[in-house]
C-alpha cells in the first residue's frame, strides 16, 4: 500500500470514529420506557476495534515518515537539505503557520484607523505592508512547492 493510500484511509477510520462517537452518546441514555434505537455496547465494541485500525495505521504512517529521505528547500537553514518526511511535515506546518501570520500582519499594516476625540489620535503603521505581503508570498510559494514534493513522495513510497 503506498504511503498516500494509508493516509486516506487514516482520515476515513477518523470521520468514522467521530460518528461512532456521536452514536454512542445519543444511546448512552434514553427517556424511561423506551429502548435505544442501537445497542451502544455493540457500537462501543465497534469503536474499539476501528481505534486499534487507527493506531495501527498512525505507526506504520510515523515509521514511514521517519524513513523516507528526500531533498527539499529548508526555509530556516535557506538551503537545499536532504531530511526525513517528518522534518519535511513539520516545515510545511511551519510555513503554513508563518503564511497566515503574514497574511493578517499585512491586513493590519494596510488598515487606517483614528479615533476621534477631543485631542485627535492618530496612528501610523510601522511596517510597510507591500514589504509583509512579498515576504507571504514568498513563504506561500514554499509551502506549495514543499506540499508538492511531499505529495510526490507519499505517492511514490510504500507503507512500511
Amino acid at each position: 500500500m503506498k504511503l498516500a493510500e494509508a493516509l486516506i484511509i487514516r482520515k476515513d477510520i477518523y470521520k468514522n470514529l467521530k460518528q461512532l462517537e456521536n452514536r454512542i452518546r445519543r444511546n448512552i441514555t434514553i427517556q424511561e420506557g423506551t429502548s435505544a434505537p442501537e445497542n451502544s455496547n455493540a457500537l462501543l465494541i465497534e469503536y474499539n476495534e476501528q481505534h486499534k485500525e487507527y493506531v495501527g495505521l498512525v505507526v506504520k504512517i510515523n515509521l514511514t515518515n521517519a524513513n523516507i529521505f528526500f531533498k527539499f528547500y529548508h526555509p530556516i537553514e535557506e538551503k537545499e537539505v536532504e531530511a526525513t518526511m517528518t522534518e519535511a511535515l513539520a516545515l510545511r506546518d511551519y510555513l503554513k503557520e508563518r503564511s497566515s501570520a503574514l497574511r493578517e500582519f499585512a491586513a493590519e499594516a494596510s488598515s487606517s484607523r483614528a479615533v476621534l476625540t477631543r485631542t485627535e489620535v492618530r496612528f501610523k503603521t510601522t511596517m510597510k505592508a507591500s514589504d509583509i505581503q512579498k515576504e507571504q508570498d514568498r513563504t506561500s510559494k514554499l509551502l506549495r512547492q514543499l506540499d508538492l514534493k511531499i505529495q510526490e513522495k507519499n505517492w511514490n513510497a510504500e507503507l512500511e
